[in-house]
């Protein structure tokens, strides 16, 4: 239970320093990355329970998942390194709701804006997309989003 905490909480302060500074520093997605990492080869497991290698495998699915995007202009370095930090600590159980709530909450918040601003697209990226990330890692770290979880 308590390493579902930590993942929360370092989820939240991912959402808040994006939501607030529009970026997501190193020192918490690589970090996160770090602290998953030596976690596995610790103990064997990620902080979720599933096997080391499946973490590490499910933060490199993460990284080349998104990676495109960044490429394309479309998000942030800091989005990428948060999604592949999510999968080492995480595992895979918890990468592809992540990524599904993740974007429908972001894609929600996106059309939100849209409305207030009377049908006019702004050109700036004003949703952070660690945010929408950080949500969807919650939802489905505490078990909340069952219909996506991967049995595989």
């Amino acid at each position: 239970m308590i390493e579902r905490i930590i993942l929360v909480l370092w989820a939240l302060a991912a959402a808040g320093y994006d939501a607030r500074r529009r970026r997501l520093p190193n020192w918490l997605t690589l970090g996160g990355l770090a602290v998953g990492a030596v976690y596995a080869f610790l103990t064997g497991t990620s902080l979720l329970g599933g096997d080391a290698v499946s973490a590490l495998l499910a933060a490199v699915v993460g990284l080349a998942a998104l990676f495109p995007a960044y490429l394309a202009g479309w998000m942030g370095a800091g989005d990428v390194k948060l999604f592949a930090a999510m999968g080492m600590l995480g595992g895979g159980k918890v990468l592809l709701p992540t990524l599904l709530a993740g974007s429908l909450i972001t894609g929600f918040g996106a059309l939100v804006l849209i409305w207030l601003n009377r049908g006019i697209v702004p050109r700036k990226r004003l949703l952070p997309f660690g945010v929408g990330l950080a949500a969807g890692f919650v939802l489905s770290v505490l078990d909340l989003l069952p219909i996506l979880a991967w049995k595989g």
